[in-house]
């Protein structure tokens, strides 16, 4: 009865970790935190989907940029929309990043290492933790026997000794579910990470794209290495004839 109560309430703690682990709030994509501008009412909000993009606009260029970031990484995910009746060559320096208030300036990391990296790390192995070792609770009862033989009175004691292995139990069963929600992050999170990958390959920017023709849309992704800082930064979008700026706030 006692493994039985010990276990159930060891079942309790595993639910109460699967409700820590479920999804919060804050928007992600590929896994990463989409970090919000600092006043959306600021900018046109344009939807993709579940997605809304922040946008600014100017006579010649429709500009959007949703902006996520990892442990290491920025990524800047701009989409340029040529409305002149020109082809436009995007700069290779378009994009910058910088924090206000004194904090360093993350700055713009080539995107190929970074893709790689990424796809890299998708194939490892979940490898699960083993259950500590709990020692028994050894528990003894000793039995005493009375016997009256005329004027004698004799007593005899036996000793029975068990064995208490709960501890142990309620080890084995936190770390098994703790494998297999530890196994599904981890798997999650390389599923992400592949996704990523082929996401920056498809939309990284190098000196050898064609100019953006007139009508047309072009995203490109840009990373940014920078630790999180806590504090205000803008993100410049440079194009010919005017600089787009996206503040933000975490």
């Amino acid at each position: 009865m006692k493994t039985l109560t010990i276990v159930g309430v060891a079942l309790i703690l595993v639910c109460s970790s699967l409700l820590l682990v479920a999804p919060g709030r804050a928007e992600t994509r590929f896994g990463r935190v989409v970090v919000n501008v600092a006043d959306s009412k600021s900018y046109h909000m344009v939807k993709e989907g579940t997605r809304a993009y922040p946008t600014l606009s100017d006579g010649d260029y429709d500009v959007s940029c949703m902006l996520y970031r990892g442990a290491m990484y920025y990524y800047a995910e701009i989409t340029v929309n040529n409305k002149t009746s020109q082809p436009l060559q995007i700069p290779m320096d378009f994009a910058s990043l910088s924090f206000l208030r004194g904090a360093l300036t993350p700055h713009r990391v080539n995107t190929i290492p970074v893709a790689r990296a990424l796809a890299d790390t998708s194939g490892e192995e979940f490898v699960p933790s083993l259950p500590p070792y709990i020692p028994p609770v050894y528990e003894t009862t000793i039995y005493s026997t009375t016997t009256m033989r005329g004027n004698q009175t004799s007593t005899t004691e036996e000793e029975s000794t068990t064995a208490d292995y709960s501890g142990q139990v309620v080890a084995d069963v936190w770390t098994g579910v703790s494998n297999v929600v530890g196994a599904h992050s981890f798997y999650k999170h390389q599923d992400a990470n592949a996704q990523l990958s082929r996401f920056l390959q498809a939309h990284i920017q190098t000196i050898y794209d064609m100019p953006l023709p007139p009508g047309q849309s072009r995203t490109i992704v840009a990373a940014f290495w920078g630790v999180k800082k806590k504090k205000p930064f803008n993100l410049a979008i440079t194009l010919p004839g005017d600089t787009f700026r996206f503040s933000y706030k975490e």
